[in-house]
């Protein structure tokens, strides 16, 4: 029968953590970007594209978050926790100033967005959808954390 290998250091974890937090922002990055620029019809596939590089920036984040957390607790209760008023404060933001209260009109030829435009899209939906997709990655995160430590305790 084989061992079970010993934990890492905790200051190898942390550079781990480190950079898995360097890599969720440069991840979400470009989307942010992207909001200050007004791209013609044939950047629709960059479009299609950059949404989903983005969630996937705000999973590592809320990976990297879970795992600073395990290093210093192993307890999951105050990770769902954090979870869940990510989400209420997210939903009761996007109530307050719902998406169509601010349209603002495009003028063919531009290159950079208006900067009201800019700052509402890029500022205000992304990171408050960012915070709800966070909070729900940190719930699935400490559900799934506690399913395996439940599980490694059965065996």
């Amino acid at each position: 029968m084989s061992r079970v290998a010993p934990p890492p250091d905790p200051e190898v974890q942390r550079r781990g953590i480190r950079r898995l937090a360097l890599i969720g922002a440069v991840l979400c990055l470009p989307l942010v970007v992207s909001g200050f620029f007004v791209l013609p019809s044939g950047w629709d596939v960059v479009l299609l594209v950059l949404p989903f590089v983005y969630v996937a920036g705000v999973l590592v984040l809320a990976v990297a978050a879970t795992r600073a957390w395990r290093l210093r607790s192993d307890r999951l209760l105050p990770v769902a926790a954090a979870g869940i008023g990510a989400i209420v404060v997210a939903t009761v933001l996007f109530s307050v100033w719902p998406p169509d209260r601010a349209q603002i009109a495009l003028e063919p030829g531009r290159v950079l967005a208006p900067i009201g435009r800019a700052l509402h899209l890029a500022y205000l939906y992304l990171l408050v959808g960012a915070l709800w997709q966070f909070g729900l990655f940190l719930i699935i995160g400490a559900v799934g954390a506690a399913l395996t430590r439940w599980r490694s305790r059965s065996v």
